[in-house]
């Protein structure tokens, strides 16, 4: 039978030991690699170093940004309710010294602290002080800082109330390993965080972008003073519409409307009146003509509007009945009373003679529509397709 030395029984315990320790190590590093959930590595951290050495309680504390506290970020305490560990872990540890103790200065001074037999009595904080009570008392404690990119950041305690960790010189380097994959868990934590933080900021101002995009839009096909669209916005829609309407061999109806003696207008009250006379009429038609109805400045006094969905009987009853709405409003301007008439000329698209002309043409026949009430009178309104008055 071949005899056992202890030396090599040792070297044999050591090699079993270490690897152990690599496979309680690996299966924290892919844990770490697999999930952004601190909580979830340091539980699989508490459980992994639990197989390997004796400890009871643990907790990970993090610096504040101005590092004037230690604050509790994991807290395990055996015997504990989970109210009793979140009513402890709100406690903050002063970063000096003096009231911060043994955890303060492994924190300040970048070192390993290592102590036994607690004596709550000659702890200075009462917060620390407090909480030695609650555990019964410490029979040892380890406190590790933590560090990322040789900046300190935390410090991990691993702390017994039974019995000394005992821990050999070898056992804090193996603790260090698992210290560093903390902290390389904090890192990723963190740096998950500032990513999260800043594609949150990236969503927000491109959210901004695209309002100013929708703004910048609006502003390029609305009348600034009216509020209501303008001629680049009816000229690029019309022709879609027309499209339509020869698709669905529909009708389009043009009504061009005129201020009378808007000048007369300018020239006695001022332009801020003529301003407020074209805010105002425009109010008036937005309310007067269907939504469907396509409204917009042309220039200066003059509007335009394209009417779908009706014929020429109801086209020239709309007009009239835009007509007639502002003939009978007065107008409130400084405490004077105006009031104003408008001149309205018709056209249609296609042509009832079955032409089948461009939509500018038939903005030009509304036009000349248009000067024939005027010509003839004004207030009043022509269908330019109406043999009886169709102007030449």
């Amino acid at each position: 039978m071949m005899k056992k030395y202890p030396a090599a029984a040792n070297r044999k315990n050591k090699t079993s030991k270490r690897r152990e320790i690599l496979e309680r190590l690996d299966v924290v590093t892919r844990k770490i690699s697999s999930s952004l959930d601190l909580d979830e590595v340091l539980d699989v951290t508490i459980n992994e170093l639990k197989k390997i050495f004796y400890f009871e309680g643990f907790a990970i504390l993090l610096a504040d940004e101005k590092k004037e506290f230690l604050l509790t970020l994991k807290l395990v305490i055996p015997n504990f309710s989970e109210e009793e560990i979140k009513k402890m872990a709100t406690r903050k540890i002063p970063l000096n010294i003096e009231e911060g103790g043994r955890v303060a200065s492994a924190f300040l001074q970048n070192k390993d602290m290592y102590f036994e037999n607690v004596d709550p009595e000659k702890i200075a904080s009462r917060v620390n002080r407090e909480a030695v009570i609650k555990t019964g008392g410490i029979k040892s404690a380890l406190v590790m800082p933590l560090a990322i990119d040789k900046e300190v950041v935390g410090v991990m305690i691993m702390s017994a109330y039974r019995r000394n960790l005992n821990f050999s010189a070898g056992d804090i380097a193996t603790i260090r390993l698992f210290v560093e994959h903390i902290s390389g868990a904090i890192k990723n934590s963190f740096l998950h965080r500032d990513l999260q933080i800043a594609l949150r900021e990236l969503e927000k101002a491109n959210r901004k972008l695209e309002k100013q995009k929708q703004r910048l839009e609006e502003l390029s096909i609305t009348d600034s003073l009216t509020g209501i669209r303008n001629r680049r916005y009816f000229d690029e829609h019309i022709v879609l519409e027309v499209e339509k309407c020869k698709r669905y061999d529909k009708r389009v109806f043009v009504m061009m409307i005129d201020i009378d003696d808007f000048k007369f207008i300018n020239d006695t009250y001022g332009h801020d009146c003529g301003d407020y006379v074209l805010v105002k009429l425009a109010r008036i038609l937005r309310k007067t003509l269907r939504v469907s109805d396509l409204l917009a400045s042309y220039g200066g006094e003059e509007f335009i509007v394209a009417m779908f969905e009706t014929d020429a009987a109801g086209a020239v009853m709309a007009s009239e009945k835009v007509r007639k709405k502002i003939e009978n409003t007065i107008f409130l301007y400084r405490r004077k009373k105006i009031r104003i008439t408008v001149s309205i000329g018709i056209s249609c698209y296609p042509s009832p003679s079955g032409a089948a002309v461009l939509i500018d043409r038939v903005v030009r026949e509304a036009d000349k529509a248009l000067y024939l009430a005027k010509k003839t009178g004004k207030n009043k309104c022509v269908y330019y397709h109406d043999r009886n008055r169709r102007p030449s």
